[in-house]
């Protein structure tokens, strides 16, 4: 077998750089699981979070879905901050968590770190923050051109 200069053979090196890829897993996993322990859901606070976000969606700015304009948006971005149609959740579902988180307003139970988010943006900030830099000759695509909502 081949030595390395530490004495080990390749296979016991490559075995060692698995031990310590795997413990290395293992502890940054832990330590995001800890982190997140606060941002477990509640469900005391599930009645609470339905009647905010019932009154978020009354907000005129929040009476439509942020990318298309369809009326009664009934999803959000809990990362992004603004409300979305079914169909514009779908399109943000197919972009990845690592860009848009997707919730049910109905459905789904949050967190209040995910409150505390919508509550402190919402479409309006939504529009004027993600919305800066499109030229202004640049139409929003119609709600039924799925494929042009996918571009936008």
């Amino acid at each position: 077998p081949i030595r390395s200069s530490r004495g080990m053979g390749a296979d016991e090196g490559l075995l060692h750089l698995i031990i310590v890829l795997w413990y290395w897993f293992v502890l940054d996993n832990f330590f995001v699981l800890v982190k997140n322990m606060g941002d477990r859901k509640d469900p005391k606070l599930d009645k609470q979070h339905s009647e905010i976000l019932r009154q978020l969606l009354q907000l005129p700015e929040n009476r439509c879905c942020a990318d298309c304009s369809t009326q009664a948006p009934r999803w959000a971005s809990t990362n992004l901050g603004v409300f979305l149609c079914i169909r514009c959740s779908g399109i943000h579902r197919n972009l990845g968590v690592h860009i848009s988180t997707v919730r049910s307003t109905t459905l789904d139970t949050w967190t209040p770190r995910e409150m505390e988010l919508i509550k402190s943006r919402g479409n309006e900030f939504g529009r004027r923050y993600y919305e800066a830099c499109v030229p202004s000759d640049v139409v929003r695509p119609d709600a039924n051109d799925t494929a042009a909502l996918e571009k936008w």
